[in-house]
């Protein structure tokens, strides 16, 4: 006990000893079942009640490292088995133009990107404040929505946690262990959670859509407080307000996705998951793992998700915002500037003053 003590495996607190580190325990729990489940039935009760609440962030991180310790292929069978089973009454969202056309309108009327006017902090606290909006029920009571029929239940508020920390576990996986798996295990993995996350974005947008006149009446009754606003206006103003909500979530569950479930080692096979059903959702969400992950600027890639986005408003407007926020946080050279001004309308003007700004702060 003393050599461990000392060498900061464990710690002793008041009349107890445990372990100084949290990701030490998990490493040993996850040793402990990995090594047991076949013999052990309580092993495998163990795991099942893992994987019901793995939305708990130490039940998730318990699960990595039990495949870690484990070559067997039953784990990760779970773990895509729950993955499908969250959200299953819902299609995986394509977002065809033809899903989206209750947007258009509003984005017609957004005005082209004012680059000029952001700086590269800024831009940064952005991506991850976007990163952050579907998961900030994480940190909710579950409690609060408890009440009439119109609000989210216990059932959908643990299975939206499930359906992210189930991602970002499968992520993980993908990350740590993509030499040691077979290329079909990573392509389910990936292709189970990815699917989980578009259903997710299907029943965002279906209850959005249904509720969509209560949602503009009560905005509208919040701005009616302002006199000197038209009826009309304030019912304009309402409809823009939640739409830009719903883009915004749309944006933000796309490149959550992408974060969560991405690695730099295993972009073939995004591409593979992209090439077998190629949805607008899909070609943006492979755009976004490759700028995420790659680090770097693909021209060819980025023409042709042009080519298939471009009469697509809504897609093609996130598409954007993937670029200039690439533009933002990493280091492009002028000739990729000019490139990027020709395919996306970007003004090389406004590029420009990206990259003063970017020396600036570096």
């Amino acid at each position: 006990l003393k050599k461990l003590k000392d060498h900061s495996i464990l710690m002793k607190s008041d009349f107890s000893t445990g372990f100084k580190y949290p990701y030490i325990f998990y490493f040993f729990v996850g040793k402990k079942i990995a090594e047991s489940f076949s013999e052990d039935e309580s092993s495998k009760l163990k795991v099942d009640f893992l994987i019901e609440n793995m939305h708990r962030e130490d039940f998730a991180n318990i699960l990595i490292f039990i495949t870690h310790h484990t070559k067997d292929a039953w784990v990760l069978d779970k773990i895509n088995n729950v993955m499908q089973s969250l959200f299953k009454s819902n299609e995986e969202a394509s977002l065809e133009k033809s899903q989206l056309k209750f947007m258009d309108e509003f984005m017609k009327q957004i005005p082209e990107l004012i680059i000029e006017q952001r700086v590269v902090q800024s831009e940064r606290d952005k991506h991850n404040e976007n990163l952050d909006l579907v998961e900030r029920s994480n940190n909710n009571d579950a409690n609060d929505f408890e009440g009439n029929g119109e609000e989210l239940s216990k059932d959908i508020l643990a299975n939206i946690n499930k359906t992210f920390k189930g991602m970002e576990i499968s992520g993980q996986i993908i990350r740590n262990r993509h030499a040691s798996l077979k290329r079909k295990s990573l392509h389910d993995l990936a292709k189970h959670s990815i699917k989980s996350g578009l259903r997710f974005l299907q029943y965002f947008i279906t209850i959005t859509d249904i509720a969509k006149k209560e949602i503009v009446q009560l905005i509208s009754l919040q701005l009616a407080e302002n006199p000197s606003l038209s009826d009309r206006e304030i019912e304009r103003y309402a409809e823009n307000a939640y739409t830009h909500l719903t883009y915004n979530v749309m944006q933000a569950v796309i490149r959550k996705i992408a974060a969560s479930i991405g690695s730099k080692d295993a972009l073939e096979v995004y591409d593979a998951i992209k090439d077998e059903n190629e949805t607008p959702a899909l070609i943006l969400l492979n755009q976004c793992i490759h700028l995420h992950f790659n680090k770097k600027v693909d021209m060819s890639k980025i023409s042709d998700t042009v080519g298939k986005l471009e009469n697509n408003p809504v897609c093609f407007r996130i598409f954007k915002e993937l670029i200039v926020q690439h533009i933002y946080m990493f280091p492009t050279d002028y000739k990729e500037k000019q490139q990027l001004a020709g395919l996306l309308a970007l003004p090389i003007q406004q590029q420009n003053l990206i990259g003063k700004k970017q020396k600036s702060l570096a």
